[in-house]
């Protein structure tokens, strides 16, 4: 039997085309993307570009059913807030998708929020995201409104769109340790700002995962004693994707 990747199960194909069109062949490749895949070590979780909505929380490993419709789900919320009915514009959405044997309305969204929603899934923190800026130049370009994107996550930046078994994992790990570090650095060094702050974000998260070892070499050592005891370390800031329970109403009107 052909042994199975779990790479697929993780981010089924369908969900990569869906996604990330600018990567398929020159007959069909677009030259932007939809979206990005983040694959944390216990949930898998898709933002589609300037979706409104805080995203649903999936297992590990997402069914390619599932996977599709939370895509369809976010995307037509996101053609809905960014360009509503009401303008008589052009929209991000053609008349009906189709996906494999599925075959979607531009008109499915109550159907597909019912779907999700039987299954009461987590949702991920609320995030305005288009690191691309595609959609927020069409928006500005069809309503004359300027979209305002959320603080960066670096926990998902770092791992977006890393679909090889276990590299989003290191990436995370060595990102922790990076941050033990910086964070005990300003504690002994008061003009410490961080490491690469010159560099733009999110281009010095990669900086950062590069000179991974020669950082760990600057981890000061620990004060002992009574030095200790004065300068005790708060608790360490948890690097893991948390589940933002504040309810937002983000509003996109002009």
């Amino acid at each position: 039997m052909r042994q199975l990747d779990h790479t697929f199960f993780r981010a089924p194909n369908v969900l990569k085309t869906l996604l990330r069109p600018s990567f398929l062949d020159e007959k069909i490749k677009l030259d932007h993307n939809w979206g990005s895949i983040f694959l944390f070590k216990e949930c898998t979780l898709i933002r589609v570009f300037a979706c409104p909505q805080p995203p649903h929380l999936f297992p590990k490993y997402l069914p390619r059913r599932l996977a599709i419709i939370e895509f369809f789900w976010q995307f037509l919320l996101m053609n809905k807030e960014m360009i509503p009915p009401s303008l008589h514009k052009p929209t991000f959405v053609c008349r009906t998708f189709k996906v494999g044997d599925f075959e979607i309305g531009k008109n499915a969204f109550e159907e597909l929020s019912d779907y999700l929603g039987q299954y009461k899934f987590s949702t991920g923190p609320y995030r305005m995201y288009d690191p691309d800026s595609y959609i927020a130049n069409e928006v500005k370009t069809i309503r004359g409104f300027v979209l305002s994107l959320s603080k960066p996550i670096p926990v998902e930046d770092l791992i977006a769109n890393i679909l090889e078994t276990g590299e989003a994992d290191e990436l995370l790990r060595n990102y922790e340790e990076i941050r033990k570090v910086e964070n005990a650095l300003k504690r002994t060094n008061p003009d410490f700002k961080g490491f690469y702050t010159e560099v733009p974000y999110p281009n010095n998260l990669r900086k950062m995962i590069e000179n991974f070892d020669h950082i760990m070499l600057q981890m000061p050592h620990e004060p002992e004693g009574e030095e200790a005891i004065v300068n005790r370390e708060s608790p360490e800031p948890n690097t893991q994707l948390e589940i933002d329970l504040e309810e937002e109403n983000p509003s996109t009107s002009a």
